[in-house]
C-alpha cells in the first residue's frame, strides 16, 4: 500500500517522542496518563516496539468464517429495564470512527 500522506511525516524514535510528551506536560509525571483496566492492566498511551513480547496469554488471528474482528461485551442487568436500555444502547449505535455510546 502505498500512503504518500505518511512519507510527510518523519520518523521519530521513542526518545524524540518521550521529549515531546515531557514538553507537552510542562513537568507532570507521564505516568499519569496511563489508564488502569479493571483486569489489572496498565495501559500507557505511548508505546514502542521494545522486543517485549505479548504474545503470551493472546490468541491471534481470525475466525474460521473469515471473519477478523468480533468485539463482544457482557451485560449482566438483573431487571427486564437494565436488559432494554443496555439493547436501545448497544443497537445500532456504535459508530466507527469515533465510536459512541450516545
Amino acid at each position: 500500500m502505498d500512503n504518500k500522506l505518511l512519507d510527510a511525516f518523519p520518523a521519530l524514535d521513542a526518545a524524540t517522542w518521550e521529549a515531546i510528551i515531557a514538553k507537552e506536560l510542562k513537568g507532570a509525571d507521564p505516568a499519569t496518563l496511563n489508564v488502569l483496566l479493571g483486569e489489572g492492566i496498565t495501559v500507557a498511551p505511548f508505546h514502542v516496539g521494545d522486543g517485549t513480547s505479548t504474545s503470551a496469554g493472546f490468541r491471534r488471528g481470525t475466525k474460521r468464517s473469515g471473519n477478523p474482528w468480533r468485539i463482544t461485551l457482557p451485560v449482566n442487568a438483573t431487571d427486564p429495564q437494565g436488559e432494554r436500555s443496555a439493547a436501545r444502547r448497544i443497537d445500532g449505535r456504535c459508530r466507527w470512527p469515533g465510536t459512541s455510546w450516545t
